[in-house]
């Protein structure tokens, strides 16, 4: 008769400890595609199309729309139709979204620095290279047990 392990196996053990720390980032930081990732991009990058900071996010077009216009509601982006092509919107930030984004920025560089400080810079460079695998290794995972074909790709 088979006997279920009584440890965690190491790939359950990197899947856990890989969860927590997505989740732990999402709930400290911030989504990638929430409206403070929107405010320090803009900060960080200066004004952008909406088209540019799609490009950016995970965000579909409608979601970022809608998060765009709660930040506009909160008096913290602005938005602009660009003079060569009027169909294109410019945001920019106010100067109150300019104070709340700085400040977020701010809190991000500390948590950067702070929280992968136990690793040498060797290290750091090898965690790197291992996350860098992953991602790759997933994205083609992912566009497999969707079924995108070559051609989709391109």
């Amino acid at each position: 008769m088979h006997q279920a392990p009584t440890s965690p196996t190491q790939e359950m053990r990197i899947i856990r400890n890989l969860g927590y720390l997505g989740h732990y980032l999402y709930i400290t930081r911030g989504c990638r595609g929430g409206q403070q990732f929107i405010l320090t991009a803009l900060y960080r990058d200066g004004d952008m199309t909406q088209k540019d900071l799609l490009a950016k996010t995970k965000n579909t077009s409608a979601s970022l729309s809608e998060m765009v216009s709660k930040l506009e509601a909160k008096g913290l982006v602005e938005r602009t139709r660009v003079d060569k092509d009027r169909r294109q919107t410019l945001l920019s930030l106010t100067k109150e979204g300019r104070k709340q984004a700085k400040e977020a920025q701010e809190a991000i560089e500390s948590f950067e620095a702070h929280a992968l400080s136990i690793l040498s810079d060797e290290e750091k460079v090898t965690f790197c290279a291992y996350l860098d695998r992953l991602v790759e290794h997933w994205d083609t995972i992912n566009r497999d047990e969707k079924g995108e074909t070559a051609c989709q790709k391109k």
